[in-house]
């Protein structure tokens, strides 16, 4: 079965300061799933939860970290075959989340826009308020987060991705099933 999208982002944060994640989001955690932060949820709960409630929602939706391998599979194989079986990726941008395997993510998707195998309509990123910021100048946004700015993220958006902005998790998880249903109805 063809996976409507792929959900990608940061599993950990990089410190202290970030929002924190209501309790109500451990509501939507796929069944058997446990918290990987030991005080807070951590980013990767957000995404497996946000995935779940998603698939629920109709809108069949994969975290790479819930796949399992085949045989001989590593993290780069088994991210591209996800990618080859995904109609979007979507990426949750939280402050402060850790970008290590968000910039690989993304360098990946970059070069598939650039193949032409992938549409940015295709690639819709979620950041929470602050993450980007508007450059009146160039007339664009550009990563705005302190420590977070690299010339590769600005290039992405510079392409006009579909950016779903949002400051609570209500508001997430509102957005990103709205921009499923408009994936699945085509």
């Amino acid at each position: 079965m063809k996976a409507h999208s792929l959900l990608l982002g940061p599993s950990r944060w990089k410190g202290r300061k970030h929002s924190p994640v209501p309790q109500w989001v451990t509501a939507h955690f796929p069944e058997g799933w446990d918290p990987k932060g030991s005080k807070e949820l951590w980013p990767i709960d957000v995404r497996a939860a946000l995935a779940s409630h998603l698939t629920k929602s109709g809108i069949l939706t994969i975290v790479m970290e819930r796949v399992a391998k085949v045989d001989g599979e590593d993290d780069i194989a088994l991210f591209d075959r996800l990618s080859a079986e995904a109609d979007a990726w979507m990426v949750y941008w939280p402050l402060g989340g850790r970008l290590t395997g968000k910039t690989f993510e993304l360098g990946f998707l970059a070069k598939s826009l650039l193949q032409r195998e992938l549409t940015i309509q295709q690639f819709p990123l979620f950041p929470e308020k602050g993450v980007f910021r508007w450059n009146v100048e160039e007339d664009r946004f550009e990563v705005g987060e302190r420590g977070n700015r690299t010339r590769y993220f600005n290039s992405i958006l510079a392409r006009e991705p579909p950016i779903l902005q949002w400051s609570d998790y209500v508001t997430l998880f509102r957005k990103a099933v709205r921009f499923g249903m408009d994936l699945v109805a085509g």
